[in-house]
């Protein structure tokens, strides 16, 4: 053995077997010198250590070895697309440049070596994964008689449904594939015809392996891979590179190991793998004296390491180089040096300063990225040379992660450069989630949020030329014309809503009609008050049902692949417009529908295909995306935590490892054979992922930060951690302790706060460096239980007020809260529920009022009600529509009586008050004086505002007009005494004070409290104000069923809980709702 310490020449030989001792070099020498592979022979040479960037310099050196060709393009096989760019700049940091150089996967590779070997291959053919589903999916139609007894379809009589037999179809591709790699024998005795004895699902299996493999045009991978090893075994003379090399591989398929044991025959083939440990480990599982911190981890996650380098225990040539230099005194580079050299010890001390390894339990995914960002500015507040390109954060499940990274680290102050990489193209891309959810309409019945949320994706609302300003009063549209569901047919379809909306836009108001016409245009009632600036989104709204409905034509007919391709191509531009900014997207959709058009060929398949298979294999190549972007940008990387991302960074951080999320559960499916016939070298998901922790946890070389969801965030109680969180925390208790006396579990594990502007976010031990929650931090549990009032605000006194409208007036009359809290500019948000999408089953009071406002117009009737019902959407459907339409027309029959009744008249009110002109309409006169109608339930709002126009009609005293009002609903009238108008004006000057003290601040005045604290009053039996305060108390905490007005939202924002039951309460009521209630009578609708 030639050794060579401290030059790192790597010209190092190891004996075949690996569980030998291995030697090492130290790596203080960062340099290497060219190491030619073994002149005047071929080999198959394995280089480890147990850090990648090791591995890294050892390729180099084999790099600086001059091929013969010196144009020869070098081979580098990588695992993943990341770890070619990271290799990449990796070569070109060392040499100055990196050109020349191929970094191919795996695949890739091996349909180059067999064009080269054999001659010019398809590199999917029939075989390939998707055409090999396509393929079944063809074959299920019609399935052999050996399928039956499994798929049960004969006991039912019937077939297969589309959507069931295409996710059939794809299990049993993906099962086929993985016997083309790891049973390969299995296939060549079935299409032999022998049966194995593999189980009760082999013989449907081996009849459709025969079916399929009765197309012998292309040979299948297995068949070209057996062939390619016989070929490489062949001394006759190939065109071959000089070498190839293998880097980072941590498996290796049985079949694709002896395709590179018969290349090694002929050129120098090179395997660089990471290699945790440099003593033999192979047998770590099986010893019973396995305690120490390494010897635990390796047994716990390594299961798959050992398989794989029990495989290349014959390689022909071994170098091994560790650096086994002593760790600095932290927990991190202990651990990994533990595990590196298996070496017994004493147990160490944590330092509390020591914060290398820490494990971060949160309440939610959301507040671990926000914990994140915290412990990230930490660190590069402690370490000036830290640089955010040498952070990676790393997830298994990045796109459930994607939103919250973006919503932390995309805003705020210190900024952290980030990008984010693997999102897959469906969460990238509200297009392409737009298309797939195009042709899912006819699996739902067009409700209305779900086309809704169509017409918000902007290239779609640009298509139909709808600004994104017009969309709001779309939605409105919708809900008023109520469109709930349904192509046509009913009164709440689609065609029946967008009737009514192009109705509304194009004929005049239903008042503008004689009275013996119904406001019904082909049975349908024209949507009322529409702004006619916005009548072209009317006719963008049009234009899509129109063309939804000729494209859910389109998808229900069968077609085959190369058809769907061409037709869904083509309605791509009738979909979308194609701005700059949708061209990405654009070109994905064409690339994959291109595809689906090559899978046609290749599969042979011509038979009529249904919508729901392409929908479904769609969907499944747009989610998996491309995965190329965002890795290694020069700021922080978020990517998805899978093998051969583990490349070296000085930070490492991993998200979700909540209980369950990771190792992921992935069960094999029920007839997948190798399951139940295991053979070393087999992959299974759980060891891969433990075997990926590790190599995470190597990876690290300053810090390792790890983030789960450890308490519920309702209940506060506690949630286990991942199993490998569990697995590390038990191998450190054997080999650490804590230096503080804590348990150690307390020392690396930090519980941290429900709410990001907690108190302890800002302790020493937990820092935050969000100052965005400091303030309320710093206010957090020192002030009052009870928040501060709006009530108590005083606005600055406005410019002498010289006019009011009457209008305003009301508006301060009906809901003084209200009002004040829109001076403020405050408004409440608007509910985020989502359109209906179910007819009503009953009259609700929403539509019992709408309905009651259009039998006021036009009809009393129960038939020409329920007309009118159905035609503005607010009856119920079916039968049920007459008996609503019944009762509600028994119901409104006196209301509507005395609304006929009521006058039309108008006059103009111009009075000068109290400093000031007092102008506006009175509406609704006759000789009677001045009607006012009130569809529903008469409420003390109601009764101020009908106090209020009488006071203005009393003071006006109108020629022909007599001085009383009457306020009709639909259960009772209220009437109000004539009164002098010297009275009356007294009286408005009385309100108009007040409303210029409501100006400035609020005031007491709360219509129902009011109301009930002045009846109280009037009433003048025993208690006095002490009765009438007991009245007010009842109306603003409500009473059995009804709500108090202290719940209503203007009054709760503006007064906070606390009921304002002062002086000025009691004197406002008594001034001002006192006189009401005195020329007040009220009396129930004969």
């Amino acid at each position: 053995m030639r050794i060579c310490s401290n030059s790192f020449t790597a010209n190092t030989c190891f004996p075949r077997n690996h569980n030998r001792p291995a030697h090492t070099v130290g790596s203080q020498a960062r340099t290497i010198a060219p190491v030619p592979l073994f002149p005047g022979r071929s080999v198959l040479h394995l280089y480890q250590s147990n850090r990648l960037d090791t591995l890294a310099i050892l390729l180099h050196g084999v790099l600086s070895v001059p091929q013969q060709d010196v144009y020869a393009r070098e081979t580098v096989i990588v695992q993943a697309r990341g770890m070619g760019r990271w290799l990449s700049l990796n070569i070109a940091e060392r040499f100055g440049i990196c050109a020349n150089v191929d970094f191919p996967l795996p695949a890739g590779f091996l349909w180059q070596l067999i064009e080269t070997v054999l001659g010019p291959q398809p590199r999917s053919g029939p075989f390939g994964n998707d055409a090999l589903a396509w393929r079944l999916h063809a074959l299920l139609a019609t399935p052999p008689a050996a399928l039956a007894p499994y798929l049960r379809v004969g006991e039912a009589g019937g077939v297969l449904s589309e959507r069931k037999r295409w996710r059939l179809a794809v299990r049993i591709a993906d099962v086929f594939d993985q016997y083309l790699v790891y049973r390969p024998d299995w296939l060549s005795a079935w299409e032999a015809g022998r049966l194995l004895d593999l189980g009760e699902d082999e013989a449907w299996q081996m009849a459709l392996w025969r079916a399929l493999a009765q197309d012998r045009s292309h040979a299948h991978r297995a068949d070209l891979m057996a062939a390619l090893i016989t070929r490489l075994h062949d001394p006759a003379p190939l065109d071959l590179p000089e070498r190839v090399v293998l880097f980072g591989s941590s498996s290796l398929p049985p079949l694709l190991l002896q395709i590179l044991q018969a290349l090694a025959e002929r050129i120098d083939v090179a395997l660089f793998a990471l290699n945790p440990c440099a003593q033999p480990w192979g047998d770590i599982a099986q010893r019973a004296e396995a305690q120490g911190v390494g010897e635990r981890l390796l047994a716990a996650w390594g299961a798959q390491g050992r398989v794989f380098f029990d495989e290349l225990a014959g390689v022909d040539e071994l170098s091994s180089l560790f650096d086994e230099k002593a760790p600095p005194e932290r927990l991190l580079a202990q651990l990994q040096y533990d595990v590196l050299t298996l070496a017994p010890r004493t147990p160490l001390p944590v330092h509390a300063h020591d914060h290398s390894l820490r494990i971060h339990a949160c309440h939610s995914p959301l507040r671990q990225v926000e914990t994140l960002r915290d412990a990230l500015l930490q660190q590069f507040a402690g370490d000036a040379s830290l640089q955010p390109a040498e952070v990676v954060v790393l997830c298994p499940n990045i796109e459930a992660y994607a939103p919250y990274i973006e919503a932390v680290f995309g805003q705020g102050e210190p900024n952290i450069p980030y990008a984010v990489a693997d999102k897959g193209g469906l969460g990238a891309s509200p297009l392409l989630e737009g298309f797939v959810d195009l042709l899912r309409v006819p699996d739902g019945d067009w409700e209305a949020d779900r086309l809704m949320a169509l017409l918000e994706i902007p290239a779609l609302a640009q298509r139909f030329e709808l600004a994104e300003a017009e969309l709001p009063r779309l939605r409105e549209w919708i809900a008023a014309a109520g469109i709930r569901r349904g192509r046509a047919g009913d009164a709440y379809s689609w065609q029946a809503g967008i009737g009514r909306v192009l109705l509304g836009v194009a004929l005049p108001d239903a008042d503008t009609l004689s009275d013996a016409q119904l406001p019904l245009f082909a049975e349908l009632v024209p949507l009322a008050d529409l702004d006619l600036r916005f009548a072209g989104a009317a006719a963008g709204l049009s234009r899509f049902s129109r063309q939804l409905a000729r494209w859910q034509d389109m998808l229900q007919r069968p077609r085959p692949l190369q058809e769907w391709a061409r037709q869904l191509a083509d309605w791509l531009g009738r979909w979308f417009e194609e701005g700059e900014a949708e061209l990405p997207a654009l070109e994905t959709l064409r690339a994959a529908l291109s595809e689906l058009g090559e899978l046609a060929e290749r599969s042979g398949v011509s038979e009529p295909v249904g919508r729901v298979a392409v929908l479904e294999w769609l969907h499944k190549q747009l989610a998996a995306g491309s995965g190329a972007g965002g890795f290694l940008t020069g700021g922080v990387t978020f990517a998805q935590l899978m093998p051969m991302r583990n490349l070296p960074f000085r930070v490492v951080a991993v998200l979700g490892l909540d209980d369950g999320a990771f190792p992921r559960e992935s069960p094999p499916d029920g007839f997948d054979l190798i399951a139940r016939h295991p053979r070393r070298g087999d992959r299974a998901r759980a060891l891969d992922e433990r075997w990926l922790f590790l190599e995470t946890v190597l990876a690290a070389r300053d810090s390792l930060l790890l983030f789960y969801t450890g308490r519920d965030a309702r209940s506060d109680t506690a949630l286990p951690p991942s199993t490998v969180i569990a697995d590390l925390l038990d191998a450190l208790a054997s080999g650490f302790y804590s230096g503080d006396g804590r348990e150690l579990t307390d020392c690396l594990v930090a519980q941290h706060a429900l709410q990001p502007f907690a108190s302890t976010r800002f302790a020493a031990a937990l820092p935050s460096f969000d100052a965005r929650w400091a303030p309320i931090a710093q206010l957090a549990g020192r002030g009052s239980a009870q928040p501060p009032r709006l009530a108590d605000a005083e606005l600055p006194r406005d410019e002498a007020l010289d006019a009011l409208a009457l209008g305003e007036l009301l508006a301060f009359a009906r809901d003084s809260s209200a009002w004040f809290l829109q001076r403020l500019g405050v408004r409440f948000a608007r509910s985020e529920e989502g359109l209906a999408h179910r007819e009503p089953f009953e009259l609700d009071r929403a539509s019992q009022r709408a309905l009651l406002a259009l039998a006021d117009v036009k009809a009393d009737q129960a038939t020409s009600l329920q007309a009118l019902g159905q035609g503005a959407a607010l009856l119920p459907v079916g039968a049920a529509s007459a008996v609503w339409a019944e009762r509600a027309a028994q119901v409104f029959a006196p209301a509507v009586a005395q609304w006929r009744a009521l006058g039309s008249a108008e006059c103009a009110l111009d009075l000068e008050l109290a400093g000031l002109r007092l102008h506006g309409r009175l509406h609704g006169l006759d000789e009677q004086g001045l009607g006012l109608r009130q569809p529903g339930k008469l409420r003390e709002g109601d009764r101020l505002v009908a106090w209020l126009q009488h006071l203005a009609l009393c003071a006006v005293a109108p020629a022909g007009v007599a001085t009383q009002t009457r306020l009709i609903g639909l259960e009772e009238i209220a009437r109000y005494a004539s009164l002098p108008p010297s009275v009356a004006c007294a009286q408005l000057v009385d309100w108009i004070d007040a409303y210029r003290a409501a100006c400035r601040r609020p005031l007491a005045l709360l219509p129902r409290s009011s109301l009930a604290y002045a009846e109280g009053l009037q009433a003048k039996k025993d208690g006095g104000p002490a009765k009438a305060l007991a009245n007010a108390v009842k109306a603003w905490e409500g009473v059995q069923q009804q709500a108090g007005e202290g719940s209503y939202a203007s009054v709760r924002a503006l007064w906070r809980g606390q009921a304002p039951f002062d002086e000025d309460f009691a004197a406002l009521a008594e001034q001002l709702l006192l006189p009401l209630l005195q020329a007040e009578s009220r009396s129930k609708l004969a």
